[in-house]
């Protein structure tokens, strides 16, 4: 799929899977067609080159706008911005998967301009600093619907809070399993409850997929380890960040990156089905790897639902 250069250009997406590529500074344009009740999601996960230079405040944005709209890029200005979502990669050490996702929901009263039938244009937008990697990157997209309950059906009851699964609650103890983590959410490698190893180079994102049912929650700890290690007064940076997606796919949670040899992050939520990535960097202080490419820095995932 090739996204337009302007709401008058844009193809039409049916629900599904797309792949296109985007450059720095450009927009790209699709149009879908809504109805007034069902849940539009549309999610947009920029793969540059891992390890690419990148600003901490490049930006991966998507938009749900009204066709017709002061940034639909059409002639009949008006129609509302409806959603808007930017996400950054929050460090400057090296480029990973980015994503970034919208949702239009109808309102109960159903009298918002965005509630309203017709063809909505879905942008994906990149922002990158002087200095950020110049290459196209490609897009992998997914666009989906949900339609209401039908009459009559009751929907279950919200149960929002953390409960038994909070940051106390006790995670499984055993001899860690290998997994090898997938290269992207289609081939995110499926973990059950217990306690799963993995290897990841410098600037690798790693993919894995958790299950989860409704009224259950997520819990994990990821440990990175065999980091290597350098004396005082050495300008060397390395960390490792987890993220948490739902279904979307959109991020659900997100652990704070920060200049450490060795990161344990806690997170819990809850939903259907989760992919979730571990990822791990290392920086020396000229910009390159503190490590040599061959190695590895170990995590350990250990996860559990209830």
């Amino acid at each position: 799929m090739t996204g337009g250069d302007g709401g008058d250009t844009a193809p039409v997406l049916r629900p599904g899977q797309y792949l296109d590529s985007i450059g720095p500074g450009e927009t790209r344009y699709y149009a879908a067609d809504f109805d007034a009740v069902s849940t539009v999601g549309f999610a947009a996960t920029a793969v540059p080159q891992p390890g690419a230079a990148v600003d901490r405040f490049d930006v991966l944005r998507t938009r749900i706008v009204a066709a017709g709209g002061p940034n639909a890029g059409g002639p009949n200005a008006g129609g509302p911005d409806c959603e808007r979502d930017d996400e950054r990669f929050r460090q400057a050490e090296g480029a990973d998967p980015l994503t970034s996702a919208v949702a239009r929901i109808p309102s109960e009263e159903g009298n918002r301009r965005c509630d309203e039938a017709g063809r909505y244009l879905l942008t994906v937008e990149r922002e990158s600093k002087k200095g950020s990697d110049a290459a196209r990157w490609p897009l992998e997209m997914v666009y989906g619907t949900e339609v209401p309950l039908a009459d009559g059906v009751v929907p279950a009851q919200s149960a929002p809070e953390i409960g038994e699964a909070g940051r106390d609650a006790a995670l499984p103890t055993a001899t860690p399993r290998e997994v090898r983590g997938g290269t992207g959410f289609n081939y995110a490698a499926r973990i059950a409850p217990g306690v799963w190893k993995d290897r990841g180079l410098p600037s690798q994102t790693l993919w894995y997929r958790i299950p989860a049912g409704w009224g259950q929650q997520v819990r994990y700890d990821v440990e990175f380890a065999n980091e290597p290690t350098a004396g005082r007064g050495t300008r060397t940076y390395s960390y490792g960040s987890t993220e948490l997606f739902s279904c979307s796919p959109r991020p659900a949670s997100r652990s704070v990156p920060g200049a450490v040899s060795t990161a344990r992050t806690r997170r819990t939520t809850g939903a259907p089905r989760w992919p979730g990535r571990a990822r791990c960097r290392s920086r020396g202080p000229t910009g390159t790897r503190a490590a040599p490419p061959s190695a590895r820095c170990t995590p350990e995932v250990t996860s559990t639902s209830r």
